[in-house]
């Protein structure tokens, strides 16, 4: 599965910590909350996406993963709100759709599945 982290228009009530870095680069304890996501879903390749005016600084300051560059591969896309902490039954819950799907909490996205099956009618861009 590929992971696609995204920040929502909620950021801006994390400034000033989010005026320079997208919400997923916050801490929460002792890793970022970026690096808890990619180690409870540790099978999965991870990207991140983030505000165009500071992707320059968030792809040199973490040259390991693509920013804002989204490739379309043999597996389902999982695009996940940067500002998920609690991940406990999140894995379980997405490995359980059968189809694509959005999981909501409230009036907060928290995540979409795109299955691999809905991706194939989805056209190749540059």
């Amino acid at each position: 599965m590929q992971i696609i982290l995204f920040e929502d228009s909620a950021f801006s009530n994390f400034h000033p910590l989010t005026y320079l870095r997208p919400v997923y680069m916050l801490r929460a304890g002792i890793q970022p909350l970026f690096k808890r996501i990619e180690t409870h879903f540790n099978e999965s390749s991870l990207t991140l996406t983030c505000r165009q005016e500071i992707a320059g600084s968030v792809a040199e300051a973490n040259p390991d993963y693509p920013v804002n560059i989204i490739k379309k591969n043999d597996s389902d896309i999982l695009f996940l709100n940067g500002r998920v902490r609690n991940l406990s039954d999140l894995k379980e819950a997405i490995n359980s759709l059968s189809s694509s799907s959005i999981i909501m909490n409230a009036d907060n996205i928290i995540a979409v599945l795109i299955k691999q099956e809905d991706l194939k009618s989805v056209p190749d861009v540059a």
